[in-house]
């Protein structure tokens, strides 16, 4: 099985660069090697559009301005890009590219975040945050009701909807407290 022996990336004009990945097997043959050239302005613009969809009904639940819409957008692009910086530079210093590096630097990148939103946002917006993505996989149930609901005679509302996210909330917590859909089935 091959295995990721090297990454290297340089800067590029205009705030990209190129990366470079270089698989060897076992023996150190190098079987592949995969270059692409990575814009930043075109990630950041991927990751806003993501961004709005994700969290527009956490918009419209704290009220948030277009400007508060774009500083949140903005720390969550700084995020991901510290994210894949510091992957980046795990890897290229002879880390196993897995789960458990991506995890950490995940818990890493996010406590930065909490504490950049406390600041900007105060405590109670960064509190919401907080829960809003705690239970987003709750949220993908309520928003699939919604969706087989829609053409009846009684959809699900989005009041309704996030009434059921709480609800499930409170029946999907694991040991830690964390969220955990197979909890609900207990």
């Amino acid at each position: 099985r091959p295995v990721v022996t090297s990454f290297a990336a340089k800067p590029t004009p205009g705030g990209g660069g190129v990366a470079t990945l270089s698989l060897r097997s076992r023996d150190g043959t190098v079987k592949d090697s995969l270059s692409f050239i990575d814009s930043s302005d075109g990630r950041r613009a991927a990751m806003n559009t993501a961004v709005d969809k994700t969290y527009a009904a956490l918009f419209q639940k704290l009220r948030w301005s277009q400007a508060q819409r774009d500083q949140f957008k903005a720390l969550m692009a700084d995020r991901k890009e510290a994210g894949h910086q510091r992957f980046g530079a795990a890897i290229a210093q002879g880390a196993s590219p897995d789960d458990d590096l991506a995890r950490r630097i995940a818990d890493e990148t996010g406590g930065d975040l909490q504490t950049k939103l406390r600041a900007a946002f105060g405590e109670p917006a960064a509190d919401a945050i907080r829960h809003f993505e705690a239970t987003a996989s709750l949220r993908h149930v309520a928003d699939e009701l919604a969706r087989t609901l829609f053409h009846t005679d009684a959809p699900l509302t989005s009041v309704q909807a996030d009434q059921l996210v709480e609800i499930m909330a409170v029946h999907a917590r694991d040991a830690q407290g964390r969220i955990d859909l197979r909890a609900l089935n207990s």
